[in-house]
């Protein structure tokens, strides 16, 4: 098909047309919609004579998540919205402004340039090319990496290591994040070039990977090498990729970014700046909202033994009235030796830790359901919502309500309904 709408030689299949659509039109009805559209000036019409800016997206399509936050803002403002490939970025395009997720790419550097020149504006989704000087909203690379590293010291971890197939800006904004947050001998770098090196470190160890087509990658070399995940090699991905994480033999842990939240407000911006407001900010980032635990590194480690033990009975308990007097009953110890096992050895006292086991489940129920605090300090070993709120606050210094306001998904699926002995609120 190459029906072409008026003054447009190109054909509509390219044309996407959002202002005046049903909100329950989908997305892809939005991607082959056939709409004659006339030209005028640097706007499109609409059927009804709508004014439209023509605003170009070059996204990463790794990430599908941008464009519903992108589309969302597009149908508030009414934009006619073109979607091109990154590594073919249109030539000769003449429109009223760009989304473009930056690569380190000559050919779209140049195309960048070429519409600053013009004076199109641009706003930037990523942060492979801050040089330019153009507006940006972007996830914190540097934040992402420092996540990685707390989530595997609290598992106990004191080996890391950090896994790319490249090696970019981005890369190592991640690293540096993970070497900086890490509690003891700096992780080392791992590329396809030489992941033999995982043979020869002691186990367990823990692997941060770039994203999670990185540690699909690892994850299979790793099965190849005959080494258990996560017992031996504990396995970290970024972006929450259900397609990946959840398709592959040792479902992946990954750290979960907001691409929706981040591409909505870089719309909203590139909307401020096309009809003559200016930004309160011009470069944001969005720090990661979580972590989505799976089985890659679902496992509590220590370098003692009966420390070990320890960790293991506080995560099959820590939802229940139970504490150190229980574990050290359970392993023959008396209190005195269990606290100093467990603090030399975790850095943390037994308390410390059911508190935290308990303080990381309240947060993934905060971001993942519409749970009442009462049924949510129920379900994580907390006796009232006021003690939650409490130690909730001394951990992250905010409520778990102005907590779950900056990390709930946006437009996230159905709630999913607290255990039937929590009444609903």
């Amino acid at each position: 098909m190459t029906d072409s709408s008026p003054g447009d030689n190109r054909p509509v299949r390219d044309i996407v047309a959002i202002g005046g659509l049903a909100d329950n039109d989908s997305l892809w009805q939005y991607l082959t919609a056939k709409i004659a559209l006339s030209n005028h000036g640097g706007f499109w019409y609409d059927g009804r004579m709508k004014l439209q800016p023509n605003i170009l997206l070059l996204v990463n399509s790794y990430q599908p998540d941008r464009y519903l936050g992108i589309m969302r803002c597009a149908k508030e403002h009414g934009w006619r919205v073109e979607i091109e490939s990154r590594y073919a970025p249109p030539r000769g395009w003449h429109g009223d402004g760009a989304i473009i997720n930056l690569l380190k790419v000559a050919s779209l550097v140049r195309f960048v340039r070429s519409l600053i020149q013009k004076g199109i504006p641009v706003v930037d989704l990523s942060d492979a090319c801050p040089g330019l000087g153009i507006p940006r909203v972007t996830e914190d690379n540097r934040m992402i990496g420092r996540l990685a590293a707390r989530h595997f010291t609290e598992l106990g971890f004191t080996r890391g290591a950090f896994f790319a197939t490249e090696w970019t800006r981005l890369h190592r904004l991640r690293y540096e994040g993970y070497v900086e947050e890490w509690k003891g001998e700096a992780p080392f770098r791992l590329d396809s070039g030489n992941l033999h090196g995982i043979d020869a470190v002691p186990k367990p160890i823990a692997v941060f990977c770039f994203n999670d087509y990185n540690a699909q990658i690892f994850e299979n070399e790793c099965l190849k090498r005959g080494l258990r995940v996560p017992e031996d090699v504990a396995i970290l991905g970024v972006d929450n990729n259900t397609a990946i994480c959840e398709n592959v033999p040792v479902p992946i842990s990954s750290i979960v970014v907001d691409f929706e939240k981040a591409s909505y407000l870089g719309a909203r911006l590139l909307a401020d700046i096309l009809e003559g407001r200016r930004p309160a900010e011009t470069d944001i980032q969005i720090p990661p909202s979580g972590i989505k635990r799976r089985r890659s590194s679902d496992i509590l480690t220590a370098e003692n033994p009966d420390a070990a033990r320890a960790l293991a009975l506080i995560h099959a308990h820590f939802t229940e009235h139970y504490g150190a007097a229980q574990i050290a009953s359970e392993l023959g110890f008396s209190r005195a030796k269990l606290d100093r096992i467990f603090a030399s050895s975790v850095g943390r006292s037994v308390g410390a830790e059911i508190i935290r086991q308990r303080i990381d489940k309240a947060m993934r129920l905060l971001a993942e359901t519409d749970w009442t605090l009462e049924a949510i300090a129920s379900e994580t070993g907390f006796c009232h919502a006021s003690y939650l709120v409490k130690a909730f606050r001394k951990a992250t210094g905010e409520t778990p309500h102005s907590w779950r306001r900056g990390h709930c998904r946006l437009g996230g699926g159905p709630a999913q309904s607290p255990p039937s002995k929590v009444p609903r609120g």
